[in-house]
Order: structure tokens, then sequence, then C-alpha cells
């Protein structure tokens, strides 16, 4: 598994209980602690499946020209992965290459083996900034394998796939590389492997059955983002609070975590006097009443005003004016910088 490299981690160094860590030491700590999420999650115990007869379809197949033309379109500014194979490798022989690997494919599939050397990921630690929303915490890494499956097999998803999935989802390595140090390779009990084309298939295949059953509030879900909102009348009593009780449910029953640090409410009122809401709880604790908050790249305040949300535009704008006119000092040619 591949990623791009989008920022520098030259001689990052963190303070953990007043030990400074860097090099392979800082690598191991952070791989330690990115496995730590999911350690309390079982591995896949396919002795726990439901019972399911044998596919009476076999597996779709796939062609070297399929094959070719993925390759042809491979984006050859992205890092390689484990194997340390260049992506300009690939786009530049698709068609010596193509018939070998659509062979492997086509037996992985076959057989519902998925290649061990496929399943390891090299990870670049990258901050991350925080979000203003209702998620779940960790959410990728927290994919319970035991309560996945079953749910793909309800959803009636071809049987003969279930072997391959459960075979992709197993015995999944990872390891953290901060410049030229490496940290031992961990397996991962559980989640969803990122940078894949079927990881947010299957997060969003986890959380499909996340309904909430009041008719009168409305929910919206964006991957690990849920959003819920109701219209009241004067002196009508709100029932928010029994949707996020619903909320917390699931999540447990699904063996995830909720981040309640993340998890924001904002009034929208036009009344005169003040309002009587009751306060929002999670885990028995009220949640952050904000004036404005960040969703899906909008930012909406408590008076429905555009302010917020320009301002926020204006000043993304202006560092990145900023960046392009550094570079135009530098003598950045012009077809560059658009």
């Amino acid at each position: 598994m591949s990623g791009k490299k989008r920022s520098a981690t030259n001689n990052i160094k963190i303070v953990k209980n007043g030990t400074t860590l860097s090099g392979k030491d800082l690598a191991q700590s952070l791989n330690t602690y990115f496995l730590s999420v999911s350690n309390d999650l079982s591995p896949l115990n396919p002795l726990l499946l439901p019972a399911y007869l044998p596919a009476p379809r076999p597996v779709p197949k796939i062609f070297p020209d399929e094959v070719c033309t993925k390759m042809l379109n491979a984006k050859v500014f992205k890092s390689s992965g484990p194997d340390n194979i260049p992506n300009r490798i690939i786009k530049d022989f698709p068609y010596e290459l193509a018939e070998p690997v659509c062979h492997i494919f086509n037996t992985s599939l076959s057989t519902g083996e998925f290649p061990n050397i496929w399943k390891d990921a090299l990870i670049t630690p990258i901050p991350n900034a925080p979000s203003v929303s209702c998620e779940e915490d960790k959410a990728f890494d927290r994919i319970d394998h035991n309560i996945l499956v079953p749910k793909l097999l309800a959803l009636g998803v071809r049987l003969s796939f279930i072997p391959w999935i459960c075979s992709f989802l197993s015995n999944c390595r990872q390891s953290v590389k901060i410049d030229n140090f490496q940290s031992d390779w961990g397996v991962n009990n559980a989640g969803v492997p990122q940078g894949t084309k079927l990881g947010p298939i299957l997060f969003i295949i986890m959380i499909n059955d996340l309904e909430l059953a009041s008719s009168s509030t409305d929910h919206w879900k964006y991957v690990d983002d849920v959003t819920i909102s109701e219209s009241l009348k004067k002196n009508e009593v709100s029932v928010l609070q029994s949707d996020l009780n619903t909320i917390e449910r699931w999540i447990v029953n699904n063996n995830m975590k909720l981040n309640g640090k993340k998890c924001k409410e904002m009034i929208v009122s036009f009344v005169r006097s003040e309002n009587d809401i009751p306060r929002l709880l999670i885990d028995g604790l009220p949640l952050d009443l904000v004036p404005s908050f960040k969703i899906l790249g909008l930012t909406m305040n408590n008076k429905l005003k555009w302010q917020d949300n320009t301002e926020a535009l204006v000043k993304k704008a202006s560092k990145r004016l900023y960046i392009i006119r550094v570079l135009q000092r530098c003598g950045l040619p012009p077809n560059n910088l658009l």
C-alpha cells in the first residue's frame, strides 16, 4: 500500500514522560500507539461467522485490458509501498505487466487468498486537524471484523467474495516510517485498510444500519461524521437526546467508540427570549455549545449568516496567494504555478 508524501518529517522529536523520542524509538512508539486503538478487539474468527452454503456463482474474472487501463492511470507521484516498486514502473510498462498481474488477481479471487505482501502498510505520520462534528473515535481503525462480515452476509454480498474479503482483512501488518527510520511490523486486530478502494466501502457497510427511530428529526451520515437536527416550535419538547442515546447504544453494540470531545451542539434561534432547550449529553456530560461549526467544508453559524464561512475562505485563499507570490519571487515559471 502506498500514500502521498504530504509533509516533511525531518528531525521530528516528541517528549514522552520526560524522555525525548526520535528516530526508530519514535517510530516504534507511534506504531505501538496506533495498534493500541484496536488491541481490545478480537481478530477475525471464521468459527464465529454465520454458516453459509458454498457460493453457487464463481467470482468474476478480471481481464488484462482492464488491468492495463488502470496501470496507465497510475499516479506516479505517490510514494511506493513496502515492496519499493515505484509507480513510474507500473505506468511505463503496463503492456508488459498487465498479463502477469492479471493472473495474480484472478488467482487471488478464485482461491480466496489475498497476498500477504499486499496487506503490509507503511505509515508516515501527518498532523491531523480536529474536526467539529459528531464522529466515531478513530472509526476506520475500530471496525470489528467479527461484526462486519455478518453484515456483508446479511446484505447479500456474493458468497464467493466472503473468503477473499476475510483474507483481505486478516493479519494486516503495519509499520511507521519517519525519514529513514522504520518501526517493527505489528499486526492489526481490526479496522479496514485505508488508502484502498475497498476500505471505505466496507466502512460504509459497517455503519449502514445506524438508523434513528424518531420521525421528527433529520440525520445525515458522511463517512464517520453524523449530523442530527430538529426544528422545534415554541414550547415543543426536544427529542434529540433520544437520538443521541440511540447512537450511543449502536456504538457500544458495534464495539466502536464515540469521541465526545468532537461532538458539538449549535442552537439556531431568532426568538428574543432565552430558550429553555435542555443541553444534550454524551456519557452524562454536556456537549460543547458553539456559535458556529464546520461541516463538509462549510462553516455554519447560529445566525445562518455567511460571514464565518466567507472569512474562512478568504483566510485560506490569502495563505495560498502568499505561497504563490513566494514561489514567483523564487523564479518558478508561471505555468507551474497554475
